[in-house]
C-alpha cells in the first residue's frame, strides 16, 4: 500500500481514526461518505496504530492504493488522539477537519465548515456544540447539548469530535502538547482539547447546519466499542472533566 504519498494542492485535511473490527466495518462507510462529498483539493487521511493494521480490508487498502486517502501509521497508540495528533504533526500550514469512524456525514460537512473557517481564521469551526455550565464539575449529563447559539463565551463552547471540527492551521501548536498530560486522558480527547484551547483562549464558532450529528453506524462492533459507553452511559466524562476542571471551567 501506499503510505507515503505527500499531498500538495489541498486545501483541507478531512482527519479521522480508526481501529480493530471497525477498519472493517463502519470506517469505510464513513470515509466512503466524505469521498462523496468532496473536491479533488480535500483529502482524507487515515491515521491508524501499527498493531492494528492487520485489520486493514480490501476497501481501505484500494482507496490508500488509488489515492483517495493517505495512510499514516502511528508507532504509539495514542487511541482517539490519534484522530488529530499525527495530522497535526504533518500538516502545519494546512486546516483539518476532524471526523469519527461510526458516522456517515451529510454532503454539506466540508464546505459549511471551510465557509465558516472563511470568515473566523482564527477561530475552530464545530458543527456540533455542548454548553459548558457555569457551575464548576456540573455533571456532563446536566449540561444543554446541541446548541446554536454563538453568543455563548468561548470558553463555555464544548466541541463534539463526531460533528465535525475544523482546526485551522496548527492552531492547537501541536509540537507544545505534553503527551504525558495526554496519556491522562487516552479515553477522552474531546474535553483534553477542550482544556488546551481554553489555555491557549482559542474562540470556538459554531457552525449552523440542520444535521449536528451523522447518522450513526450502529453495528454490533460500533455499539459495543463506541467509547460513549464510558464516557457518557457510565459517566467517564465527569472524570476527565474534574481531572482539567481548571481549565475547563474559566
Amino acid at each position: 500500500m501506499n503510505q507515503g504519498k505527500k499531498y500538495n494542492n489541498e486545501k483541507v485535511i478531512v482527519s479521522l481514526t480508526s481501529y480493530g473490527e471497525r477498519l472493517m466495518t463502519s470506517a469505510p462507510i464513513s470515509i466512503f461518505s466524505i469521498l462523496n462529498g468532496i473536491e479533488k483539493s480535500v483529502h482524507i487521511v487515515l491515521t491508524v496504530f501499527k498493531d492494528d493494521l492487520t485489520y486493514l480490508q480490501n476497501e481501505i487498502k484500494l482507496f490508500v492504493d488509488n489515492g483517495a486517502i493517505e495512510l499514516l501509521v502511528a508507532e504509539e497508540n495514542l487511541k482517539p488522539h490519534l484522530k488529530y495528533y499525527y495530522a497535526m504533526k504533518k500538516y502545519k500550514d494546512i486546516p483539518i477537519i476532524t471526523i469519527d469512524d461510526d458516522g456517515i456525514y451529510t454532503p454539506d460537512l466540508v464546505d459549511s465548515l471551510l465557509k465558516c473557517y472563511e470568515q473566523h481564521k482564527t477561530s475552530i469551526c464545530a458543527r456540533r456544540c455542548h454548553a459548558i455550565p457555569p457551575i464548576k464539575n456540573s455533571p456532563y449529563l446536566t449540561w444543554k447539548f446541541q446548541v446554536s447559539d454563538n453568543t455563548i463565551p468561548a470558553c463555555r463552547k464544548f466541541a463534539t469530535g463526531v460533528g465535525g471540527v475544523l482546526y485551522p492551521p496548527n492552531i492547537l501548536d501541536i509540537d507544545s502538547i505534553n503527551l504525558n498530560e495526554l496519556k491522562t486522558s487516552l479515553n477522552q480527547d474531546d474535553v483534553f482539547l477542550k482544556a488546551i484551547e481554553n489555555r491557549k483562549n482559542i474562540d470556538i464558532q459554531i457552525v449552523p447546519c440542520i444535521y449536528k450529528h451523522p447518522f450513526p453506524i450502529q453495528t454490533k462492533i460500533t455499539m459495543s466499542t463506541a467509547l460513549s459507553n464510558q464516557n457518557v452511559v457510565n459517566r467517564g466524562n465527569d472524570y476527565y472533566l474534574k481531572l482539567f476542571s481548571k481549565d475547563i471551567y474559566k
